[in-house]
């Protein structure tokens, strides 16, 4: 399993290199999923800064991918917008699922708490899928 999360990040690293180099505008998607890339490639989950940077990539992540997905989903009816850029939504997304899958893995569950944070986690996790299935059809927009 970390073998598949292992390839998962790289590719995400490398299509962030790619849209720091090419896209003018890396800085509104990249943070999200190169940390998540990063943060599932080393997993230390008993440091706190560990901890801290991986619930800015789950709750910032997730916060805006679902941001994304109801205004692309919100936008998708009007006549006379491209929405060119609903291609984003697929790399938030996938980094989300790497991230959260990430943190269920190597969490604990030893308190209400935890069980609390594993429902907010999973609800991410399968959310982020259902992001993955929608911003499928943004991908036909650059022909």
């Amino acid at each position: 399993m970390y073998a598949l999360r292992a390839a998962v990040a790289v590719g995400l690293l490398a299509h962030g290199v790619y849209q720091f180099e090419n896209d003018p505008t890396w800085w509104l998607c990249c943070p999200f999923y190169v940390s998540a890339a990063l943060l599932s490639l080393l997993p230390f989950p008993n440091l706190f800064i560990w901890r801290l940077l991986s619930a800015f990539a789950v709750m910032g992540g997730g916060s805006f991918m679902l941001f994304l997905a109801y205004t692309f989903h919100s936008l998708d009816g009007a006549t006379g917008l491209s929405l060119i850029e609903g291609d984003r939504l697929l790399p938030i997304s996938v980094g989300v699922a790497l991230i959260t899958a990430t943190r269920l893995a190597h969490g604990r569950h030893s308190s209400p708490l935890e069980f609390i944070k594993g429902f907010i986690l999973t609800g991410l996790f399968f959310a982020s899928f259902g992001c993955m299935i929608f911003s499928a059809k943004f991908f036909n927009l650059h022909q």
